[in-house]
């Protein structure tokens, strides 16, 4: 007898399943790990799921334990070890046990690379370390992430290139950043209409 509504592919030895319009996680031998109750259930790391329930989402590990209820507004996939999260309006960081390990204060926040994560702060983005300390402040338009210790990031309209210290390697003179990344090879900019 069939149990499901859906199932999608397994990856991971997981399937997301629904049934009467909830979802959840089934493992191989089809025994739920995640309860099928959600409203949504998105994979955030390799072992771990966002589920939401309503408006608000929660982590679940796919040994079958729950690890926060449904409180957050939004769950970035886990990168280095940290998901950012989004509670009240502000951007924090939660670490694999649930915990809150970088307090929730930022405006907007990206996932971390190469130990840094772009965060915003009022108009102004920067870059924060895996422990929670500003390494690079919060002085550029936007930013972008961490590839081979390099990032984009923009100052008065136009695009630049800074190392992990927060150096520039290339100032801040290009109309637009290059579409691919440093591991990609070279990349096109935009300076004065030219490529």
């Amino acid at each position: 007898m069939l149990r499901f509504d859906k199932a999608d592919f397994f990856r991971n030895g997981h399937s997301k399943v629904s049934c009467n319009g909830f979802f959840g996680l089934i493992n191989t031998e089809g025994h739920e790990v995640v309860p099928i109750q959600y409203d949504e259930v998105s994979m955030v790391a390799e072992d771990m799921a966002a589920v939401r329930l309503g408006e608000r989402w929660g982590l679940w590990s796919l040994e079958g334990r729950e690890i926060t209820e449904p409180v957050y507004a939004q769950i970035k996939p886990f990168s280095e070890g940290l998901a950012a999260v989004l509670q009240a309006g502000k951007w924090g960081y939660l670490d694999r046990t649930g915990n809150p390990v970088i307090a929730l204060r930022y405006d907007k926040a990206g996932c971390f690379a190469e130990g840094l994560a772009p965060v915003k702060e009022g108009l102004s983005w920067g870059y924060l370390d895996v422990t929670g300390r500003l390494a690079v402040s919060c002085c550029y338009d936007d930013a972008g992430g961490f590839s081979t210790e390099r990032a984009w990031v923009k100052k008065n309209g136009l695009w630049g290139l800074i190392d992990r210290a927060g150096q520039e390697i290339l100032s801040c003179r290009y109309q637009q950043r290059p579409l691919h990344s440093f591991g990609s090879g070279p990349g096109a900019v935009l300076h004065e209409g030219r490529f």
